[in-house]
């Protein structure tokens, strides 16, 4: 079997976790990223609960496979300090994996931005015992990222076979900033050359400081296939000029029922700006603009972790696992978890978990054109205003 690449967007509710895949040619088991894993504040906790089954189920089955001792994965990667980010990652270690039934979860290494202290107890109590002391704790340097080589390439942080890792920025401006969401680890993996670009809560500040900095006069070095918008898809990332450079045709975003995540400005950025290619068939996402969401249907490869909410007092809603009919009541909403594919010489592959589809006619989209052709002052007063603390005065 040919080199493949996997990314898992989980979903978590309103916090992030991306499990990556790597899969040489001709093994059988992959080398597993962990990318982030937190949730905060999320009406409901199914979300959350089923992710941590699937995480605990897919490493237990890679662990073994492997023959692996204990429950292992190699990579963890925490892109910042904020609680959303990275506070379930007791409970993934607390968990019990099945085929090891008096065994502990095991990292190869872990890198983060930002300073120890600012994670609490989790990097230096509940992770340090966890990490292979050969490799172990990497704090990642102020303004590290990847650089370029004489010919105009980007340098990769890491390889793994035929897949490249590269760091666009992290610590920005330093580790001590106190701008939690800017200082963001920013990473894209690269097979077969197609790019998909994890931004954590990078913000616009973030964006600007990648293209100017990073790849300055070589902007072909973040064309990507994938992107997955800064900071649940909200209105302080997603610049147009970053968006016109990455050119993605496919975006990723969790979130849930808090704070408008994502925020339909930010999508609408991409579907004016971006590149998007089309599903076979309609699929539905769900965005927020202040208090109000909407449900929108679409062919645009859109996949947000926040799938369909119900507006109406009642509605029937299709079961698509079993085709049952089943209701759902006012606010209720429903989520995907997306899996995107790259293999060597083959076609992408997007694929998602089942939910639940409206039996009638509710397609209420988000007006993208004045939120795009609107003052592009107050797009950055938005953008400043989303990243306010003032927003979530409950700490991680």
């Amino acid at each position: 079997m040919p080199d493949r690449l996997t990314f898992q967007f989980l979903d978590v509710g309103m916090g992030d976790s991306t499990l990556v895949q790597i899969r040489a040619d001709g093994a059988g088991h992959d080398r597993l990223v962990l990318v982030d894993c937190g949730e905060r504040r999320t009406p409901s906790q199914v979300p959350y609960r089923d992710a941590l089954e699937y995480l605990v189920a897919t490493i237990d089955a890679n662990s073994a496979a492997r023959g692996r001792a204990d429950p292992y994965v190699d990579h963890l990667i925490l892109t910042h300090p904020d609680g959303d980010h990275y506070n379930k990652i007791p409970d993934l270690v607390g968990a019990a994996f099945p085929n090891y039934p008096r065994r502990r979860l095991r990292f190869g290494d872990l890198n983060y931005s930002g300073e120890i202290d600012e994670y609490g107890d989790v990097v230096r109590r509940t992770l340090a015992p966890l990490i292979d002391a050969a490799r172990g704790i990497d704090e990642m340097l102020d303004n590290y990222y990847s650089r370029l080589d004489a010919v105009g390439d980007l340098t990769p942080w890491k390889r793994f076979g035929n897949v490249n890792a590269y760091i666009l920025s992290s610590n920005w401006p330093d580790k001590q900033s106190a701008d939690l969401n800017a200082k963001s680890i920013v990473l894209m993996f690269e097979l077969d050359g197609k790019r998909v670009i994890l931004t954590g809560d990078a913000t616009r500040a973030t964006e600007r400081h990648i293209l100017r900095d990073v790849v300055g006069d070589a902007p072909g070095e973040i064309d990507c296939y994938a992107l997955k918008l800064g900071h649940h898809g909200s209105n302080g990332s997603t610049g147009r000029r970053w968006v016109q450079t990455t050119t993605p045709t496919a975006i990723f975003a969790s979130g849930d029922q808090v704070w408008a995540h994502p925020y339909c400005r930010a999508i609408c950025m991409v579907l004016d700006y971006g590149a998007l290619n089309d599903f076979p068939r309609s699929i539905y996402y769900c965005c927020g603009d202040a208090d109000d969401y909407s449900n929108n249907e679409t062919r645009r490869r859109i996949g947000m972790n926040l799938w369909y909410v119900v507006k109406s007092r009642r509605e029937r809603l299709t079961d698509e696992e079993t085709g049952h009919t089943v209701w759902g009541y006012r606010d209720n909403a429903y989520g995907v978890q997306w899996q995107l594919r790259l293999t060597t010489g083959r076609a992408i592959e997007i694929l998602r978990t089942d939910s639940y589809l409206p039996q009638e006619d509710v397609d209420d989209p988000f007006d993208c054109h004045p939120a795009v052709a609107g003052d592009p002052r107050l797009d950055d007063v938005r953008a400043l205003a989303a990243t306010l603390p003032a927003l979530d005065p409950i700490p991680a």
